[in-house]
This record gives C-alpha cells, structure tokens and sequence, in this order.
C-alpha cells in the first residue's frame, strides 16, 4: 500500500490498550499495553491468536470486526509491545437483542468455533 497522504491518527480508546484509527486509511490499530514486569512475548501470542480467530470467523461468516485487509495484521513488534492492524468500521448502533436473537448468535459461533482447526494452547487471561 502506497501512502499517498499523511496519516492522522484518532484515539478512539486509551485503556487496557490503545486503539488507534490511521485516518485517512481503513485501518485500526491495536496496541496492547504492557506493565512493567510482564512478558511481552505473553501478549504476542494472545494477539496471534486473536488474528487467527478473527480471520476464521470471518470466514464462518460470524459477524466480527475482520483484520485488515490492506496491510499484513500483524502481530507487528512495536518497542516493548505489539501491535495488530484492523479494518476501521464506523461505530453504529445496533437494535436491542432478544433473548431467542442472542441465542442463535452465541449458537453461530459455538459452530463456527468447533470446526476452528488451527491448534494452539488456550491462554489464561486475567487475574490469577
């Protein structure tokens, strides 16, 4: 991809990562945030996976937000952290789901899931 004009970043979140839309481009950024102590290689391999998923549910036809399509995803070594590239979709607001609505979307991606053949480890996340 040619840049043909300048990049102007947009901070469309700051918190447990930092997510960035390169305006003009179709493309967020996704930066994850890591702590003194942790192990960046930890957070390389969630955000690996993290592609992985999202390009197999794309392809499931599940309703996520996709990688990008213009540059290679990632995950891109950024300093101390990493980073992944995804599309940019404008923020809307979705109708209110009911209970029955919910289900067959949860049920979509339990399917989509189980014929997910890329093997890795699951990683724990959180507090311990």
């Amino acid at each position: 991809m040619g840049l043909k004009e300048e990049i102007e970043p947009v901070i469309l979140q700051d918190e447990g990562n930092l997510i960035v839309h390169l305006a003009p481009y179709p493309v967020v950024a996704r930066v994850a945030k890591i702590l003194d102590g942790y192990d960046s290689n930890f957070w390389q391999e969630i955000m690996s996976n993290e592609v992985k998923v999202a390009n197999h549910l794309v392809k499931q036809g599940v309703p996520v937000v996709p990688c990008s399509n213009i540059v290679q995803p990632g995950p891109h070594q950024v300093a101390d952290t990493w980073m992944t590239l995804w599309e940019y979709v404008e923020p809307v607001t979705l109708p209110s789901l009911d209970g029955e609505q919910s289900i067959i979307l949860v049920n979509d991606l339990v399917k989509a899931m189980a014929n997910f053949t890329e093997h890795y480890t699951l990683l724990e996340l959180g507090a311990t």
